[in-house]
């Protein structure tokens, strides 16, 4: 009897961690989706430079435990999810040195202008595809994880 007693204590205690546990791995889940629809959408900006990743928190209330999750860095995130508007560009201040342009029949090169206009972009949606993976892979780690609990 005492076995028994022990067996349902802990299935109690790991259907009582269950929501956070889960919630967990689903973080781990949708940060790695994060990093890879970001690869798939590409650095916005700065020639590769930007890394596109996210952010995850958990939080419990009572029952209830909730994840919240952003894109790290935000702008870019915007970016490639919903596109820009046509736009300037200004030229590097600072310690950059002044371009020019060189080409034939130059008699001397011409400097840049001090802005260059950006068409703007259509943007790919990165951020709402993550969203959808995210929503369509997190009850299956639910469900893996009650069958531990349960087995």
């Amino acid at each position: 009897m005492a076995d028994a007693s022990a067996r349902l204590h802990a299935l109690a205690q790991g259907l009582h961690e269950l929501p956070r546990s889960a919630m967990v791995k689903v973080a781990k889940q949708a940060k790695a989706i994060a990093e890879e629809e970001g690869r798939k959408a590409g650095s916005p900006m700065l020639k590769g430079k930007v890394k596109l990743s996210a952010s995850t928190q958990i939080e419990s209330s009572g029952d209830v435990t909730t994840l919240t999750m952003h894109g790290i860095p935000v702008g870019p995130w915007v970016w490639v999810t919903s596109g820009t508007k046509p736009h300037s560009i200004p030229r590097q201040r600072g310690g950059a040195k002044a371009r020019y342009l060189h080409a034939q029949r130059y008699e001397h090169p011409i400097r840049t202008p001090p802005s260059i206009k950006h068409p703007g972009t259509s943007g790919g949606g990165a951020w709402d595809k993550v969203a959808k993976r995210v929503a369509k892979e997190a009850p299956q780690v639910f469900v893996e994880e009650l069958r531990k609990v349960v087995a």
